[in-house]
């Protein structure tokens, strides 16, 4: 089973030996909202996330691994995401696309639905 992005903000929290009131307060949100992160209540947005990289020194790719061994492989290399990025097969896109896809992952399922339903459509007219 994949790890959560949870479980990866306490990795790089405890590797920096940070507390979570540290980070809390770094992002300028409560304590208990960033706790709710590292638990898996809830995710950070988009805009935390990219905060959150820069907090840790870390690619904002690191902070989404798909599966256990890329989860592994950057606790292993210390978060440098070289190794896990090409596992996650994030690798080949470029920033643009790397933002949409984080963007899509923030959606609701309805807007996901929508999208889909948009792409579909307009993909139908192009093949026509």
């Amino acid at each position: 089973m994949a790890k959560g992005i949870g479980d990866l903000l306490t990795m790089y929290r405890k590797k920096l030996e940070l507390t979570q009131r540290e980070v809390a307060e770094a992002l300028n949100i409560d304590r208990s909202t960033y706790t709710c992160y590292e638990i898996g209540k809830t995710e950070p947005n988009i805009e935390t996330i990219s905060r959150l990289a820069k907090i840790f020194n870390v690619s904002v790719v690191d902070l989404f691994p798909t599966d256990d061994n890329a989860y592994v492989q950057a606790a292993e290399f210390g978060g440098s995401g070289k190794i896990a990025i090409n596992k996650l097969k994030f690798y080949d896109l470029n920033e643009y696309e790397k933002q949409i896809i984080m963007k899509i992952r923030q959606m609701s399922i309805d807007d996901k639905i929508k999208l889909q339903n948009i792409l579909e459509n307009d993909f139908k007219c192009e093949e026509e």
